[in-house]
């Protein structure tokens, strides 16, 4: 029987593990651990557009929301079902009143 082994993680991949990890201890103190949408308590980060590449790390593009929220479809507060563009929109405010600046990112192929 071949014996398989774990796939290690890239150095590039670490560090933005490394990175994104300080950037969501960052997002859950500055929401003081209430969603950005409803002020319901207990969040975690979700991301709206996806994890990979440079999205994983954008805080534009994270949002900090209670697990109940995220389930109910991707975001459905108050009878009102968002879509990403509008969490996107939500989040981009947020974020610029939080002193963040938005970096154009260049598209990895």
């Amino acid at each position: 029987m071949k014996k398989s082994y774990i796939k290690s993680v890239s150095t590039k991949h670490s560090k933005e593990l490394r990175e994104y990890s300080k950037l969501k201890t960052k997002l859950l103190i500055l929401c003081e651990n209430k969603s950005e949408l409803s002020g319901a308590y207990n969040v975690e980060c979700h991301h709206i557009d996806g994890r990979e590449g440079q999205l994983l790390t954008d805080p534009f593009n994270i949002i900090c929301i209670t697990r109940n929220e995220h389930d109910m479809e991707h975001v459905k507060i108050k009878g009102n079902k968002h879509t990403k563009q509008e969490l996107l929109d939500i989040v981009r405010a947020i974020r610029i009143e939080q002193g963040f600046k938005r970096i154009i990112r260049k598209v990895e192929k």
